[in-house]
């Protein structure tokens, strides 16, 4: 990161504030993407944090739980019927 100086001295005694030395962050196109990516990743974090979001994400869990023990049940009760009608052929 380059820095340069900045010393408004000229700009008279009504500014004294202004007679501080600062900062000018010069950035190059690499120093933007990673701030881009920096501020999409900060985003995203903050937004998988709402309150709102933690609630659609149980919902959705759940509802995924439900339909994978849906199909466990048509599975199972598949395999007894199988099994029953195997006990009941060779008689």
């Amino acid at each position: 990161m380059f820095r340069v100086q900045v010393q408004p001295s000229h700009l008279g005694e009504n500014n004294a504030k202004l007679k501080k030395v600062g900062e000018v962050r010069i950035s190059t196109p690499e120093m933007r993407k990673q701030d881009v990516a920096n501020m999409r990743q900060r985003t995203k974090r903050l937004y998988s944090r709402l309150d709102e979001v933690k609630l659609q994400k149980e919902v959705r869990s759940r509802q995924e739980a439900y339909a994978k023990n849906r199909e466990k049940a048509k599975e199972f009760h598949k395999k007894t019927l199988e099994k029953l009608r195997a006990k009941q052929s060779p008689q």
